[in-house]
């Protein structure tokens, strides 16, 4: 495979990762599916494998896919920011590559019912195999920025309230779980 051939495979995937977060805001009651995201041209593996994720607020963890669309998807955690700000997406990327994957510069907005408005940064690390599947995916964010403009606004929580659940075994999910089964929206 040539470079240029990698290439374009990484800005595909990167595109398939980043464009279906950028309109899941109109579709809320269907799940965001990244059909592309995991594997050059969305090839479907038998046996699933593993990507390696890591994230400021929920450490390293490691989850099984084989390439399909609906292998993994974000959809619960913008349900949470959806609670906060009925509008919340990505609302823009820019990609660069490098030789095994690429970096992505990413920005995330909305707007809250009560005219708040949220934009914060995240930065993607993506690393691809030779045989074309995602093997690692970094992202780097200022925790404090997330937790002050968004998830505050989501949580009804103070920043400590918020650090000492995300702080547990599985507390990024246990704070989606929280957000998720508050009153509004049971």
């Amino acid at each position: 495979m040539t470079t240029n051939d990698r290439a374009e495979i990484f800005l595909e995937m990167a595109r398939s990762t980043y464009e279906p977060q950028m309109t899941a805001h109109l579709h809320k009651d269907q799940p965001i599916l990244l059909p592309g995201a995991w594997s050059a041209g969305g090839k479907v593996y038998d046996e699933p494998w593993d990507i390696t994720f890591f994230g400021p607020l929920v450490g390293e963890f490691k989850y099984a896919v084989n390439g399909a669309p609906d292998s993994m998807s974000c959809w619960r955690e913008y349900q949470m920011y959806w609670v906060g700000f009925p509008d919340f997406r990505l609302t823009d990327y820019k990609v660069f590559l490098k030789e095994d994957g690429w970096i992505a510069r990413i920005t995330f907005g909305g707007t809250a019912p009560d005219g708040q408005i949220a934009t914060v940064h995240q930065a993607d690390f993506a690393t691809v195999g030779e045989d074309g599947r995602l093997m690692r995916m970094e992202w780097f964010v200022d925790t404090y920025q997330w937790q002050q403009q968004v998830l505050t606004k989501c949580s009804g929580l103070t920043i400590p309230e918020i650090r000492e659940i995300v702080h547990q075994p599985s507390g990024y999910n246990k704070l989606i779980d929280y957000v998720l089964a508050l009153p509004q929206n049971a």
